[in-house]
């Protein structure tokens, strides 16, 4: 199997105040290969948000490391995190704050094309990302106030894919949406990640959701990775208690 395109090996990261340490991530480990779909599942407090830093290199753990595509991630190294922005995107949990009011859509879908410098008509890539994401091209000069929950994510999402990244991670991306249109998201999401052979990382509390998109499915407890696998397998054989619980909590979801 080649090498997948971000690894995680035994993070670990422990925040400390004058009076008091918390760990947040204790010997987590995960692999996101290339075109494959992961989970990252766990409850408030799981340690989801410090793992989400440190793979995007936002952070550095205590211990452990991250990879992409074989080599250690180095925040300090510009030219290896230019690469990396490229090619692995973020859509956030809520549009209206990700979304800055005072930008045109045109520009904010735009904006990492610019800010990496990817050469190319711009102007043309943003009609071409608006339209693939379901909205016409012609609301790039509306600004994100004039646009619903559900079309506010779908231009974070088309912002995201603007340089044609090979991981997007997608940062509980649905939570913010009233049911019908959370279904419509995760059916662009999927539809997405296959036609552009793309990885996708979700990022979630709701099992149902990952169920749902994900391959492949990491369940966090305080910090701790408790179970990982193929997401049939583990749904249909749970080898946790914890996991057991998360599942039997899970209401069924509209159109699943």
């Amino acid at each position: 199997m080649s090498e997948p395109i971000l690894r995680a090996t035994d993070l670990s990261r422990t925040f400390a105040t004058p009076t008091r340490s918390t760990t947040a991530l204790a010997g987590v480990s995960l692999a996101v290969p290339a075109r494959r779909s992961l989970g990252i599942v766990g409850e408030s407090g799981a340690g989801k948000s410090t793992l989400l830093r440190l793979l995007l290199g936002l952070d550095r753990p205590d211990s452990g490391t991250v990879h992409f595509r074989g080599e250690e991630l180095r925040p300090r190294d510009r030219a290896l995190m230019r690469r990396f922005r490229r090619e692995v995107q973020v859509v956030f949990q809520d549009p209206r704050s990700s979304l800055d009011p005072r930008m045109r859509v045109r520009d904010i879908v735009a904006e990492p094309l610019r800010s990496l410098r990817v050469p190319g008509d711009h102007r043309a890539r943003v009609a071409e990302l608006l339209a693939a994401v379901g909205l016409d091209p012609d609301m790039a000069e509306r600004y994100p106030a004039q646009f619903s929950g559900g079309q506010r994510q779908r231009i974070a999402i088309a912002r995201a894919l603007a340089p044609r990244p090979s991981v997007l991670i997608a940062d509980e991306p649905v939570s913010a949406l009233d049911v019908t249109v959370r279904q419509q998201i995760l059916a662009l999401l999927d539809r997405l990640r296959e036609e552009l052979g793309m990885s996708l990382v979700m990022v979630s509390h709701d099992m149902a959701v990952v169920g749902r998109l994900c391959e492949d499915v990491l369940i966090m407890r305080a910090g701790r990775q408790v179970e990982a696998g193929p997401t049939r397998e583990v749904f249909r054989d749970p080898q946790e208690a914890y996991t057991r619980e998360l599942l039997a909590a899970v209401p069924q979801l509209p159109g699943a």
